[in-house]
């Protein structure tokens, strides 16, 4: 259940979360999207599926999935930089993600569905 401080967070970032949702290809829901920009602010790690595959990208493969904390702060940096850099190339992805962030401000709570 969103809160009502989740609710604002999510109206105050709604594009750089919605930027998130589309990078991920749909594997961050808007609340997942806004967990990372939370801790990326607070310079801790966030760990997640999506961040371990590329975790083991950028390390080795035959190391697994690495638990290196700055390794995970590293992405999640990446991530957020890509997305602000890309703003305006991908205007209207980006807005086709916003109808999602928006219907979780009205209360709609979206759940992860990147698997299908």
């Amino acid at each position: 259940m969103l809160t009502e401080e989740d609710k604002k967070k999510l109206k105050k970032y709604r594009h750089l979360i919605a930027g998130l949702i589309y990078e991920s290809i749909g594997y961050f829901t808007p609340i997942a999207a806004l967990r990372a920009l939370e801790l990326h602010r607070e310079k801790k790690a966030y760990f997640c599926e999506w961040y371990m595959d590329i975790a083991m990208k950028r390390t080795s493969a035959a190391k697994g999935w690495s638990r290196d904390e700055a390794l995970y702060l590293a992405i999640n940096h990446d991530i957020i930089r890509n997305v602000i850099r890309k703003r305006n190339k991908l205007k209207e992805a980006y807005r086709n993600c916003r109808v999602i962030v928006d219907r979780n401000i009205q209360g709609n709570e979206s759940i992860g569905a990147s698997w299908f």
